[in-house]
């Protein structure tokens, strides 16, 4: 998954996670199936991505919400369970936003939404894994 940054204002990519998290706004999907955002993430395709996540990452941020994406580092893995009870592993990536599509894959289908991470630790609270991905985005910013 992507965790997508920019610097408020500016609209511009942060250079790494080294800001102090001050400004810095993260890019939200809305979900399909129900009134909610989540952080854009997709399955892991061998012959799209050659086998590498943070191709998996670039890839369904550009399908998700049309957004390029320089990827920044490796924030980990994050383990959860699907309604049904298996284990589902993400890994996401924070990547800085270096352009945005006027049409894309899924426009019909999702909104992108740019927020401060503040707001989108609250707007994704109900999801563990989203919200311990943008933990580790605020304390990685915050060093």
């Amino acid at each position: 998954g992507g965790v997508v940054l920019r610097q408020a204002l500016r609209q511009a990519p942060p250079a790494a996670l080294d800001t102090g998290g001050a400004g810095l706004e993260v890019l939200l999907v809305s979900r399909r199936t129900k009134p909610s955002y989540t952080l854009p993430a997709g399955k892991l395709e061998a012959a799209a991505d050659a086998g590498q996540f943070d191709r998996c990452a670039t890839r369904e941020t550009l399908e998700e919400a049309g957004v390029h994406g320089e990827v920044i580092c490796d924030l980990g893995f994050y383990t959860d369970f699907s309604k049904d009870g298996v284990t589902r592993h993400t890994r996401f990536f924070a990547m800085a936003s270096v352009g945005e599509a006027a049409s894309w894959d899924e426009a019909a289908q999702r909104e992108r939404r740019w927020v401060p991470l503040a707001e989108a630790q609250r707007l994704v609270a109900s999801n563990p894994i989203l919200e311990q991905a943008l933990c580790e985005v605020e304390r990685r910013a915050c060093q």
